[in-house]
């Protein structure tokens, strides 16, 4: 639903600031954020990284919700580096938290080679996969001629097959689907508009099932014990490791200072860290 509505025209404009946000941004949060649950909880500093990777990056459907319902009128520079990053940083998040995850169960096995390995298939497989992707369904959608409801669940039947495929081969399923919405909302058919419609339905719908599945795992009695920890954690990412992050990341592209504190208050948290938190657990890391 992000990639729909990101226009091209964005990219010309925001793609370096960006991509630096969507690589160092989540990078630098992370170190920063580790370095503070570390000194927090008490832990190894592996498992203090492990939880800053989870929340490292930011929410594309968070972010796009916010910009579109917000009534702020952003220039377009700041909406597009906004708009991607949040869609095109998650292979990073990914990349630490499955490194964090190797490094706690098979430290033995967890090489600089291996990391660069990872972080090449999460980007290149990801990216050739969702613009490729995007291209079939586009075509498809312009030349069937389908009752209106079907476009979206042509979509939305598309995107999964994208983004299992792209998993399934070690990919990135997240910059794969978002790839292939640009791909689809840049080409505007007779049935855009409905698709755009029905998405945007769908997205919140899939959000809320994945917060649902989050307190599934969750202990009440165990929450309660941890929320101050939480608490200062969630407080030190928002006033101090996101906006640090972001400015040594925007520094180079002279962005006005009112900019950097907006991108920095943005940088929102939402179903991807919800997904990223149920690897760990699925994986069977300990503590």
């Amino acid at each position: 639903d992000g990639g729909l509505r990101t226009r091209v025209s964005g990219f010309r404009v925001a793609l370096k600031p960006a991509a630096v946000l969507a690589s160092w941004g989540v990078v630098g949060t992370a170190a920063l954020l580790g370095i503070f649950a570390t000194w927090l909880l008490d832990v190894d500093w592996r498992m203090g990284m492990l939880l800053a990777s989870i929340v490292g990056s930011t929410d594309a459907a968070a972010v796009f919700a916010l910009l579109r319902n917000s009534g702020v009128r952003l220039n377009e520079r700041v909406q597009a580096t906004l708009e991607i990053e949040s869609g095109a940083n998650d292979p990073m998040a990914i990349l630490l938290v499955m490194v964090m995850v190797e490094m706690l169960l098979h430290p033995e096995r967890t090489t600089a080679g291996s990391v660069a390995w990872m972080l090449t298939s999460q980007l290149g497989l990801g990216a050739c996969i969702g613009v490729i992707g995007g291209r079939v369904l586009a075509r498809l959608m312009a030349r069937l001629n389908l009752a209106e409801g079907l476009y979206a669940l042509l979509i939305l039947s598309g995107g999964l097959l994208i983004f299992a495929a792209t998993n399934l081969l070690n990919g990135s399923g997240f910059l794969a689907v978002f790839l292939a919405g640009i791909v689809i909302g840049n080409r505007h058919t007779h049935a855009t508009e409905h698709v755009l419609r029905v998405m945007d339905g769908l997205a919140w719908l899939a959000q809320a099932c994945m917060f649902v599945v989050l307190g599934l795992l969750v202990t009440p009695s165990e929450m309660f014990t941890h929320a101050w920890e939480a608490l200062a954690m969630a407080v030190f990412l928002t006033l101090v490791a996101r906006p640090v992050a972001v400015a040594i990341g925007l520094w180079p592209f002279r962005y006005p200072r009112n900019e950097v504190a907006y991108v920095s208050w943005v940088g929102m948290r939402g179903a991807v860290p919800v997904t990223l938190a149920i690897v760990p657990v699925m994986m069977g890391v300990p503590d």
